[in-house]
Formats: structure tokens, sequence, C-alpha cells
């Protein structure tokens, strides 16, 4: 640890930390969580997954792997946004390469709290590295309205610390426009109906970098992966162990 957070490529290969997270929540974990309780998805009968069964009889239980997994990653993506946050500012590092970097840690915070109270309502708001197990213990639960105050203050950080657009190699990092469309989901959320509407508009008027595509199938075209219809995409890759989406085999019909 006293070997790393020195320089720029510490605090990205950190951050990619915090996105390589995404993969474990935006899976059957939050699908489950979110999904599964509504009438948008079931579960096939005839294949025995006891846990996810719970999600749609409403029944879930304190044993649940699946509600205890969306927990643990989303506050293991907080603390690596967390470290980085700490980290970075003693750190001799180009100011916008350093607010870009903050406001990506940031905008990755936020979404994870954002799920977090929707799903679990008062939840711990931890800002900082813990480090011992009694300092973990102490933090109690706060309440939803401080989390959303925290939530909005990130992405207002965000939006103005991040750019436009990435080069290729970097395409799936968030964006001014992620972040301004976060914040006004959360705001709609909220039902401030006034300010979702301002924010929002200014994703579609003052950002000119989003249109929709011609036809709405090709919303599902692997060619149209990151499109100009894409606003913030996390990103999998075929080939490499753990690093694919699970989606197609979790929604394939029977």
């Amino acid at each position: 640890m006293g070997n790393f957070y020195k320089n720029a490529e510490d605090i990205e290969n950190a951050l990619n930390g915090a996105y390589a997270t995404l993969r474990s929540i935006y899976n059957l974990n939050l699908s489950s969580n979110i999904e599964m309780r509504t009438d948008n998805a079931t579960r096939d009968i005839f294949v025995s997954n006891v846990e996810q069964i719970q999600f749609l009889t409403w029944d879930e239980q304190t044993t649940n792997s699946i509600v205890e997994n969306i927990w643990n990653d989303s506050y293991v993506m907080i603390l690596r946004c967390n470290i980085v946050l700490e980290r970075i500012e003693p750190l001799e590092i180009e100011q916008t390469l350093k607010n870009r970097y903050i406001g990506e840690a940031k905008f990755l915070r936020a979404l994870a709290y954002f799920n977090l109270v929707r799903l679990f309502g008062d939840v711990p708001l931890v800002l900082k590295q813990i480090k011992i197990i009694e300092e973990a213990y102490a933090i109690g639960r706060t309440p939803v309205a401080d989390v959303y105050t925290q939530i909005i203050n990130d992405l207002k950080d965000a939006e103005q610390y991040l750019p436009l657009t990435y080069s290729s190699e970097n395409i799936g990092r968030a964006t001014k426009g992620a972040a301004k469309a976060l914040l006004g989901k959360v705001y709609l959320t909220q039902h401030n109906f006034s300010a979702a509407r301002d924010k929002l508009k200014e994703v579609i008027d003052d950002l000119g970098i989003y249109e929709l595509l011609p036809d709405y199938a090709d919303l599902w075209n692997l060619s149209n992966k990151n499109s100009v219809e894409s606003i913030f995409e996390v990103q999998f890759k075929k080939g490499d162990f753990g690093t694919g989406s699970p989606f197609a085999n979790q929604t394939t019909p029977t």
C-alpha cells in the first residue's frame, strides 16, 4: 500500500477497480432485487432457485445471498471510490486530469448509494476509508434524506469535473452527460419534477451529443454498443473469465 497511490497511473488503476465492481452489481444481483419484484420478470418454475423465487413471492429471507451480494458489492465500490478521493488530493497530477478522476469516483459512489437507498432505505453513509473493524461497527444507518443529499452533491461535482466524451480507449468511463442524466433520475425519484425536467433538458438540448437510433430494435444490435443513444453503459468483455455479461444466459427462454 505504501508504494501505491503515487501518481496518475496508480489512481487510474484504482478507479478501474471501482468500475470493475459494476460487473458484479449489474447482473443477477441487481436485476433480481429490482425486476423480479415486478411484472417485468419472473423465474422459470422448472429451474429451482429458492432465493430468486423469494423475490417473486416477496418473501426474502435474511440468508438470501442475492440481497447480501448487492449490499456487499455496492460497499466495495464505495470503498474503492473513497480510497481514490482520499489518496488523490496530495498527489501532483495535472489539475484537469485530477478533476476528472475525482468526478469519476464521485459519480460511481453516487450510483452505488442511489441503488442502495432505493433498495434498503436508511443505509450507512461512509465517505472515507474504514481501516479497523471497530470503526465500521460504530457507523449506524443514515436517514434517506441525508443519503440523497450526498448523492446530489457528488453528482453536482461530477458534472462539473467530467468531460463530455473520451477517446476510444476510455469509452465507458463516466461523462458529464452521465452525471447530469443520473442527477435528473435522482430528482425524478424524489418527485422533484421541475428539477428533473431542467436537468434532463440539459442532457437533451445543451450537450448536443446524444440522439435516438433510427429503429428501437437497433438498441439490441451488438454493433451499437456505446452508441449515440447510450449515456452510460457497464462494460463487459467476452472471452475472459469474469468479464462477460451474464444477461444472455439469465434471460434466455427455456
